[in-house]
């Protein structure tokens, strides 16, 4: 039996980091090229390899909810709609213990080639990150703890990133250098909204379609079920009346 897939979607948006700079009269290229930066172009592009790095995940499969749900489901029973976990691994406080968990590259890899997926749409530009597990439940909770835990991480990594350019840019600045203030003005001021970005309430993602229990199944495809069994009935067919033909001459 082929196991039944559910997936859940959630649409995000990444701001423009550089969103400042846009709006004044400074050639972005070459202010971006002073400091060897090729420009924000490739900014979602980034953000989703970052998504799927071994440095993220790290943090995810320190996350024990993460964990339970993406390598401990037992079956999901449709009756009910509980989500059933491995046998043994409840103890009687109520807590799992998941310390017989899959090592750190496995889990990696399985996360990368089956749990998760990341891609860029091509008509609107947003992100379309989806989760799939045997259980609709789980397939949205791995996504919103996926989701939440990427937003902490970019976050905080884009304020430490900008502080650091901040104190460099700041520094420049300082050597009063006409033909570089206005290009470094502005790249002082996409740092500053950066930092603004991470720390406030919007941060520098934005949900646009959060993450739901899908209704019905992803995978396996009734239409390829059945072609596969009409394949099977007819390779069926096809063999019978062979070996009746062969007893037919044989006689």
């Amino acid at each position: 039996q082929i196991p039944e897939t559910y997936k859940s979607d959630s649409l995000l948006l990444i701001k423009d980091k550089y969103e400042v700079l846009n709006t004044g009269s400074t050639d972005l290229g070459s202010a971006l090229g002073f400091l060897g930066n090729s420009g924000g172009s490739s900014s979602d592009l980034k953000i989703i390899e970052m998504m799927r790095s071994r440095d993220f995940f790290n943090q995810l499969y320190s996350n024990d909810e993460f964990i339970l749900h993406s390598f401990f489901i037992d079956s999901y029973d449709k009756k009910t709609g509980k989500t059933l976990f491995s046998d043994g691994i409840l103890q009687a406080d109520g807590k799992y213990d998941l310390t017989s968990k899959p090592p750190f590259m496995l889990a990696y890899k399985e996360y990368v080639k089956s749990s998760i997926e990341v891609a860029q749409e091509r008509e609107t530009g947003l992100i379309m990150i989806s989760s799939y597990s045997p259980s609709p439940s789980s397939a949205k909770h791995v996504l919103e703890i996926v989701i939440s835990s990427f937003i902490e991480y970019i976050t905080q990594r884009e304020s430490e990133m900008a502080e650091s350019s901040l104190s460099f840019l700041s520094s420049m600045l300082e050597q009063n250098n006409s033909q570089l203030s206005n290009s470094l003005s502005k790249l002082i001021q996409a740092d500053i909204q950066k930092m603004v970005l991470s720390k406030s309430k919007d941060g520098i993602i934005e949900i646009i379609d959060s993450p739901y229990v899908p209704l019905e199944k992803h995978a396996p495809s009734k239409l390829a079920f059945i072609l596969l069994i009409t394949f099977i009935f007819i390779s069926i067919l096809y063999i019978s009346l062979m070996f009746k033909a062969y007893i037919l001459k044989s006689n």
